[in-house]
């Protein structure tokens, strides 16, 4: 496994970049779901999802007003918490 550094240097972006776009994995199945649908509310921004990181998935979903009807279908019921490490 690269580590972030590699990976950035590899691909000419800084560590930051690269960093906060792989942070972006720790998000609530849910939402990447309605992000996928184009079904996210209206206005959301990235700067939206990268500032709801640090929360559980049904905390991330609250913050972002995401309508919880959406996602049934993938059967979720248990949370993570997910730490992104460089």
């Amino acid at each position: 496994m690269k580590s972030i550094t590699a990976i950035a240097r590899n691909e000419g972006l800084s560590d930051t970049y690269v960093q906060r776009r792989l942070s972006l994995t720790c998000l609530s199945p849910r939402i990447v779901e309605a992000a996928l649908d184009g079904a996210l509310p209206l206005g959301t921004k990235l700067a939206d999802l990268l500032a709801v990181l640090d929360h559980s998935w049904p905390q991330q979903e609250a913050q972002l007003e995401l309508d919880h009807g959406q996602g049934h279908s993938l059967g979720i019921t248990e949370t993570v918490t997910c730490v992104a490490r460089s």
